[in-house]
C-alpha cells in the first residue's frame, strides 16, 4: 500500500480476510484416562477389564475469519473492526503420545476403538476445562493486539477492535 493512501474500511477488511483463521492461543493438556468394566454371572466374575493410559491434547482458540467481518468508520475518524467471537478452533489428541500404564483384559479385549471412544470423551472434557480457564478471553486480548498490529505501520487512523456477541451486538475489548 502506498504511504500516502489512507486506510479505508475496504482496505482494512480485505487485509484481514487474507487470513482464513486467526489461531490466537493454544493450551496443551496431559489427560489421564481410566476405563474399567466388571461383569458377574451367578457371582462369578467373567469380565474384568481395566485400562489406564495418558495422552496429550492440544487446544487452539481463535477467530474464524470466514464468518462475518465488518469495518465501519467511527465519528472520531477511527475505524471499528467488528470480528466474530473467538471460539475453539482445534481440539487434537496426539495419538503418538499415548502411554499405557496398566492393562488387564480378562473375558473381554480392549480394542483401539475403546481407546478412541475414551479419547473423544477426554477431548470434550478438556475443551470445557480450557473454556473455564479463560482460553476464549485470552484469545480476545490477543485478537485486539494482532489486528491492531496488522495496521501498526499505517498510523493515519486508529483501529478499534470489537466482537460480535452471540446476540449479534458488538462488545468492545
Amino acid at each position: 500500500m502506498a504511504p500516502s493512501q489512507k486506510l479505508s474500511p475496504d482496505i482494512v477488511e480485505s487485509r484481514i480476510r487474507t487470513v482464513f483463521e486467526l489461531p490466537l492461543y493454544e493450551q496443551r493438556y496431559h489427560d489421564i484416562v481410566y476405563v474399567g468394566e466388571e461383569a458377574r454371572f451367578f457371582g462369578i466374575k467373567h469380565i474384568d477389564t481395566k485400562l489406564l493410559f495418558s495422552i496429550d491434547i492440544r487446544i487452539q482458540a481463535g477467530i474464524d475469519l470466514l464468518k462475518e467481518i465488518s469495518v465501519l468508520p467511527a465519528q472520531d475518524g477511527s475505524l471499528v473492526v467488528l470480528l466474530p467471537e473467538p471460539e475453539i478452533l482445534l481440539v487434537d489428541a496426539d495419538e503418538s503420545t499415548i502411554r499405557e500404564y496398566f492393562l488387564k483384559e480378562h473375558g473381554k479385549a480392549i480394542s483401539r476403538l475403546d481407546y478412541y471412544d475414551e479419547i473423544e470423551k477426554g477431548k470434550d472434557r478438556v475443551r470445557q476445562e480450557a473454556i473455564e480457564r479463560g482460553i476464549i478471553e485470552k484469545s480476545k486480548e490477543l485478537a485486539r493486539d494482532a489486528v491492531g498490529g496488522l495496521f501498526a505501520s499505517d498510523a493515519d487512523r486508529k483501529i478499534n477492535v470489537r466482537f460480535r456477541s452471540q446476540a449479534g451486538k458488538g462488545e468492545e475489548l
